[in-house]
């Protein structure tokens, strides 16, 4: 990825260059707004980017859809909290 960036109204994601090697697996972390969300929704296939490129595997890149994303061999894990139980803090280091 080199350059990708998203605007809706305003820019919500800048010049972004990101490279991973095969079987590498990434987390992304960062505060609120950072831009995560919208970063993954591109790699993902689920938003277009408004600047800059992707290849993978020396090819462009460029999902139209998680589907296609998956096809190719991506995978995205997103966030959701609902997916598991409450569980206190303290049980999860025992």
């Amino acid at each position: 990825m080199s350059g990708a960036g998203k605007t809706y109204v305003e820019p919500v994601l800048a010049d972004v260059t990101l490279g991973l090697a095969p079987g590498e697996v990434l987390a992304l972390t960062g505060e609120n707004g950072a831009g995560k969300s919208t970063l993954s929704k591109i790699i993902g296939g689920l938003v277009d980017p408004t600047t800059g490129t992707m290849t993978l595997a020396d090819r462009p890149y460029a999902p139209k859809s998680r589907t296609e994303a998956e096809n190719l061999g991506v995978r995205m894990v997103m966030q959701e909290l609902n997916l598991c139980r409450p569980c206190p803090s303290r049980k999860t280091y025992f």
